[in-house]
């Protein structure tokens, strides 16, 4: 599994093992003290998370996890779950 970071300045993906992993990599790269980004230098597919390159899930500028059909997804004791909405 891996995500993708493209932003206007940068464009590399990083090998993760669990979504945990993926959201912590992603926020240590938003947040770098040398090369901050903003919500708005996020291009193209920027924060995907990919399985044999299948999209699997998103992480979003604030660092929250998405499915691919736009549903935040919670982490939950036994794993990740869809949040419901009504």
């Amino acid at each position: 599994m891996k995500i993708l970071i493209h932003t206007t300045g940068t464009h590399k993906s990083v090998h993760v093992t669990a979504f945990s992993e993926a959201i912590e990599v992603w926020r240590q790269h938003r947040d770098d003290i040398r090369d901050p980004i903003a919500a708005s230098d996020m291009v193209g597919n920027c924060g995907d998370i990919t399985f044999d390159d299948t999209v699997v899930a998103r992480v979003s500028y604030n660092g929250r996890l998405w499915t691919p059909t736009g549903k935040e997804l919670i982490k939950r004791n036994d794993g990740w779950v869809a949040a419901l909405t009504s």
